[in-house]
């Protein structure tokens, strides 16, 4: 396997957390129940940031000798945020479906997609965490498909200044939970707890994110990155 280089693109790993590499799912209607009987509302989704589809982007580091190979399900094309008194939401569009399993690619096989959206809350990308854009957050949902399915969401928050040990880059985490979306859908609708994160509405920050699909060879089979944009929730 080619791994990936020290960058942006890595997110720390706890136990108990899963962790692939690029993805997304599920449309929600206003009113309806999400995981664990979360009832989400789309019109708390106050922010809209569109990106380009096909716009693949290759990193440094684990990808194939010739880029990274186009697929629907690691090309980000919207972002959506908004917050309540107690919550950040965040819904991602993909140009494909979620895989419900590993599937073929480019003589590579897909084995999990991860979706990355960090936020620079003092927009210096020299303080935070600088090799993810200067995040002060970090929001994640990752699919794992090998060696058995697992789709979760978590949050870090806290930037530490420590590169390594990865489970020391943040000094508070937690899980999402998920509360739309999964495979054989093109979005994914996630929910983080704004106190944990740090994250305060109303405060202008940058937001980058980045979707990733790992396969069995190379780490960074396909990807896709957003940002900065700034924007407030």
């Amino acid at each position: 396997m080619h791994h990936q280089s020290s960058s942006r693109h890595t997110v720390p790993h706890f136990p108990g957390m899963g962790l692939a590499a690029g993805g997304l799912s599920l449309l929600l209607t206003a009113g309806c129940n999400g995981g664990g009987g979360i009832t989400f509302d789309p019109s708390v989704l106050t922010v809209a940031l569109a990106d380009p589809t096909g716009d693949f982007h290759t990193p440094p580091g684990g990808a194939p000798p010739g880029g990274v190979v186009p697929f629907g399900p690691s090309d980000l094309t919207s972002i959506e945020l908004g917050a309540d008194t107690d919550y950040l939401y965040v819904r991602l569009t993909m140009a494909g479906a979620l895989p419900s399993q590993a599937v073929p690619l480019a003589g590579d096989q897909v084995r999990g997609i991860t979706a990355n959206v960090v936020f620079d809350t003092d927009q210096n990308p020299n303080t935070g965490r600088p090799a993810e854009a200067g995040a002060e957050a970090h929001a994640v949902y990752s699919l794992r498909l090998l060696p058995a399915r697992v789709s979760d969401a978590y949050w870090f928050a806290g930037a530490t200044g420590i590169g390594d040990p990865e489970d020391q880059r943040y000094s508070a985490h937690g899980s999402g939970p998920l509360i739309g979306g999964g495979p054989g859908s093109a979005q994914v609708v996630t929910r983080f707890p704004l106190g944990g994160l740090g994250l305060v509405p109303g405060t202008l920050m940058n937001v980058v994110a980045w979707v990733g699909a790992a396969g069995q060879q190379w780490d960074h089979l396909s990807f896709d990155e957003f940002g900065p944009a700034a924007t407030t929730l």
